[in-house]
């Protein structure tokens, strides 16, 4: 296969400790029958950009969410600090949620593996106000503790008060920390530690299972125990190895992920001097797991002399350290937002050092497919170098943003830029305009598409043809008489349209049009016929600019109930045909009632009118 990028072929058997075979029988197949095999089971995939959303933060190394918060995403700064992200306005609070730095050991540098490493928020938050963080700590010269912190006297700020250790363990070198918690499916914390540093694991850690927790991914049940209690059915449980463990054989797992969907476990663990590695696990593969290191660096051999034989979990993908992979992942997540549907399950990871941008997605078969997302995200839509991604964060939506260690904070976006996840409003179609009556209706464009077309020129002698974001209405004119209708005072500009009885089809059949008549604002008049029914549309001349508004309506019936009937005898006839026709031009006949003189109007009136009066 052209590239480094590696997609092994395995079958997922579920694992049975102690078998003298891999988790995955391995079966590498030929490079270009693997390129075209997997061609053929890949759905089809959608285009992405990059989007900056706010910067001037202090190295961020992660962004997640509180469960139920939309509009919010909190943001790790590596030195020791939380900050918030109001997902609304894409503004940074000016104050910190959370700021420990006097605890923290390390994070004053881009390059410095320690700090504030992890953060994860109580499944019941919205109730109990707890969330865990984990860092190394300035006691113990550089020791990981995990903690558990309260939100405050409002959301926006934590307290420290009644601050409670959970665990604490040795870290021997600065470097390989790990450092990411989540809360799985189960509802209990999973923490995933490196093999704590140095450099091709000189303590044997990763693969020691008795009183050791580097190297590890470590479960623990914090509702029940102080401060916590193991979940009964750790594989551990019972017999020899540390109970807490879940799984093993882990380098430095940096950014791990639960796909909230399907529960399956996606990490990305960071390799010696050959390889970087992607693990996809399922649900019922992950307890007691061995990931491999540092028997195993990625597929292939590390070290001999590690003390195990295995079974060892193989990685699906695998990329080697040179200029087309890179030299250190970084972790992403599995999409499940609304912007992007066609993207569902797909997952997201990059390469901290040559910023290289992956997405990867399970097939029915097992096996995952890889396309590289380099030419969409590397440069934002505003031209700045999305690189140091130091991590991906994943929104209450399911929306995911790259965090960069420059300072800023970027979202993945469809390449169209509709990012929206909010339905339109009910009248967002022609088809299903909202029937009105005389008076004052609140209407919103918000999220509201564009119908295709514009209204003529002579519409607006400055804003141009354009209708965008615009919604719909109808009005049934009891009487004959005149409409008056305006969007006066709406908090964005907006324009009208007027049509005759039945949904346009394009510009050229507006009846009445109106743009900036009260300020930026819509005023339109028109006569209406008895039973007519006016279709009004609303929207904005410009693009992306929407809003709430009130759209009134009064409608003035004329005085005579007849006006057509020129010579009294209550019929429309070709006698007040001659009538009008004769005076023409001239003030004798008033039949619109706008004191113009006889015109056109006034004949469609007679016209329409054509028959008994009836008056």
């Amino acid at each position: 296969m052209k590239g480094q990028l590696r997609i092994w072929l395995s079958s997922h058997t579920p694992l049975k400790i102690g078998s003298s075979m891999s988790i995955r029988r391995r079966s590498l197949v030929l490079a270009a029958v693997a390129a075209s095999f997997i061609a053929s089971l890949a759905p089809a995939q959608q285009d992405v950009a990059s989007r900056l959303v706010v910067s001037g933060l202090s190295r961020p190394i992660y962004a997640t969410h509180a469960p139920g918060d939309e509009s919010r995403l909190f943001i790790i700064e590596k030195q020791g600090r939380i900050r918030i992200l109001n997902l609304d306005t894409e503004t940074l609070n000016p104050d910190y949620f959370l700021n420990i730095d006097s605890l923290v050991t390390g994070g004053t540098s881009t390059s410095d593996e320690r700090g504030l490493l992890g953060l994860a928020f109580h499944p019941d938050y919205q109730n109990n106000g707890y969330f865990f963080v984990c860092y190394t700590a300035t006691a113990g010269s550089g020791d990981t503790y995990i903690r558990r912190y309260s939100r405050g006297a409002d959301d926006d700020h934590a307290t420290t008060a009644g601050a409670l250790t959970i665990m604490s363990f040795d870290q021997p070198y600065t470097n390989h920390n790990g450092g990411f918690i989540e809360f799985g499916p189960d509802g209990y914390l999973y923490i995933f530690t490196g093999d704590g540093g140095s450099a091709g694991d000189p303590g044997n850690r990763a693969q020691d299972i008795t009183n050791q927790r580097l190297g590890k991914i470590l479960r623990i049940d914090i509702d029940n125990g102080s401060p916590y209690s193991v979940p009964n059915d750790n594989p551990f449980v019972g017999q020899t190895g540390d109970d807490e463990t879940y799984a093993y054989g882990l380098r430095n797992p940096w950014r791990c992920a639960f796909d909230r969907e399907t529960g399956d476990l996606w990490i990305a663990d960071v390799g010696q001097n050959a390889r970087e590695e992607v693990n996809y696990v399922r649900p019922n593969e992950i307890a007691g797991t061995n990931f491999g290191w540092k028997c195993r660096e990625g597929q292939n051999t590390y070290s001999s002399s590690c003390g195990s034989s295995g079974p060892f979990f193989d990685p699906q993908v695998q990329y080697n350290h040179n200029s087309s992979g890179g030299y250190s992942i970084t972790g992403g997540y599995p999409y499940r937002g609304c912007a992007m549907p066609d993207l569902q399950g797909y997952y997201f990871y990059a390469d901290y050092v040559l910023s290289n941008f992956w997405s990867a997605i399970p097939l029915k078969n097992g096996n995952l497919s890889v396309q590289s997302r380099n030419s969409q995200l590397r440069t934002s839509t505003s031209g700045v170098s999305v690189n140091q991604v130091a991590s991906f964060g994943e929104d209450a939506r399911g929306e995911i943003y790259i965090v960069s260690q420059s300072g800023r904070i970027f979202k993945i976006v469809p390449a169209d830029g509709s990012e929206s996840c909010d339905p339109p409003p009910a009248n967002d179609e022609c088809a299903d305009a909202i029937a009105v009556t005389a008076g004052s209706t609140s209407f919103t464009t918000v999220e509201a598409t564009d119908s295709g077309f514009g209204v003529p020129i002579s519409c607006s002698s400055s804003n141009g043809p354009d209708v965008y974001s615009d919604v719909w209405f109808t009005y049934e004119a009891p009487a004959n008489g005149f409409l008056y209708i305006d969007t006066c005072g709406t908090d964005f500009d907006s324009r009208l349209a007027l049509y005759n009885q039945t949904c346009p089809s394009g510009s050229s059949s507006v009846i009445q049009c109106g743009d900036d008549e009260c300020g930026d604002d819509a005023s339109v008049t028109t006569l209406a016929l008895a039973g007519q029914t006016v279709v009004i549309r609303v929207g904005s001349p410009r693009d992306l600019v929407t809003g709430e508004g009130v759209l009134n309506i009064v409608f003035d019936p004329l005085d005579d109930p007849c006006p057509e009937d020129l010579n009294g005898d209550e019929i429309v006839n070709g006698a007040d045909l001659g009538l009008l026709l004769a005076a023409w031009g001239t003030q004798q006949y008033d039949v619109d009632g706008n004191g113009d003189g006889i015109s056109g109007s006034d004949l469609g009136l007679i016209l329409a009118a054509w028959g008994n009066c009836s008056g």
